[in-house]
C-alpha cells in the first residue's frame, strides 16, 4: 500500500547520483482520495509537493511515500497508523508529516441531508466523530516521531462533498455543504493548532483561484481535485511549509 518516490530536481528516481552526505527530507503523506491523488490523472500531491521543495532547496532531495486510501475517514487512518508496521516505520522516519483526513467522516451527513435537510441530528454526530477521532490520529502520528523536529502539516476541503448536486436544489445544496465544510474545516484546524500543527487552509486557496465554483480545479466527478487542483494543493502545502 505504501507508494515511496525519491525526488531530485529532475524527478522520480531510485538512484539519482547523489552523494549520501546530501540531506534527504522524507515526507509522508496519510489520509484519504485526495491524498491518494484519485482521478487527478497524475501522482497525487505528495510528488507534487515535494519537486516544489526540491527546487525551492536543489542541495536537499526528497523522499514521498503516499499513504492515502479513498474512502478512508479519519479513524481509517488511525486504525491503520495504530496497526500497520510499515505506515509506523514511515512515519517514525518522516520529517514532514502531511495529512488530509476527515471529509469521509462526514459521509452520512449526505444521505441524511437528502432524507431531510431541516434534521441536522445526522451531520452533527459526524462533526463529533471528527472531533473524537483525528485528535486521536494527530496525537498518534506525533508519538511515533518521538520527540524528533518534525514538520506537521494538516488541511482542510474546499468541500467535503460532491460539488454537482441535482440541478433542482443547487442553491440549497451548495449552502449546505459549504456550511458543513465550514464546521469541518473549524474542527481539523482547532485540531491542528492546539497541537501546534500548521493548519493549510485549502478552501480558500481554492478559492481565490476559482471563487465559489471550482469546477475548473475538479475532476469530471465534482469531488477530486485534476492535476490542476492538486498542483494547487500542492503549492498551497509548500507555502504554508516553516523555512
Amino acid at each position: 500500500m505504501i507508494a515511496a518516490c525519491t525526488l531530485p530536481l529532475s524527478g522520480c528516481a531510485t538512484d539519482t547520483g547523489y552523494a549520501s552526505e546530501q540531506p534527504t527530507v522524507r515526507i509522508v503523506g496519510i489520509g484519504d482520495s485526495i491524498m491518494a491523488g484519485t482521478n487527478c490523472n497524475c501522482s497525487g500531491p505528495m510528488d507534487a509537493y515535494a519537486a516544489i521543495m526540491v527546487s525551492a532547496n536543489p542541495e536537499e532531495r526528497t523522499e514521498t511515500t503516499n499513504l492515502g486510501v479513498p474512502g478512508w475517514t479519519s479513524a481509517d487512518v488511525l486504525g491503520d497508523v495504530n496497526d500497520d508496521p510499515a505506515t509506523q516505520a514511515a512515519l517514525a522516519s518522516a520529517d514532514i508529516v502531511v495529512v488530509i483526513a476527515g471529509a469521509n467522516d462526514l459521509g452520512d451527513g449526505l444521505t441524511a441531508w437528502y432524507d431531510d435537510p431541516t434534521d441536522p441530528a445526522t451531520l452533527d454526530a459526524s462533526l463529533q466523530k471528527l472531533s473524537t477521532d483525528l485528535p486521536q490520529l494527530l496525537d498518534r502520528v506525533r508519538s511515533l516521531r518521538g520527540g524528533q523536529p518534525t514538520t506537521y502539516l494538516v488541511a482542510g476541503y474546499w468541500n467535503v462533498y460532491p460539488e454537482q448536486p441535482d440541478p433542482d436544489d443547487d442553491a440549497t445544496y451548495t449552502a449546505w455543504t459549504r456550511s458543513a465544510t465550514g464546521a469541518a474545516n473549524r474542527i481539523i484546524q482547532a485540531t491542528a493548532e492546539d497541537r501546534g500543527m500548521t493548519y493549510v487552509d485549502l478552501a480558500a486557496a481554492f478559492a481565490s483561484v476559482t471563487g465559489s465554483k471550482p469546477s475548473s480545479l475538479l475532476a469530471s466527478d465534482g469531488e477530486q481535485p485534476n492535476a490542476k487542483g492538486v498542483a494547487l494543493i500542492a503549492a498551497t502545502l509548500a507555502a504554508a511549509t516553516p523555512g
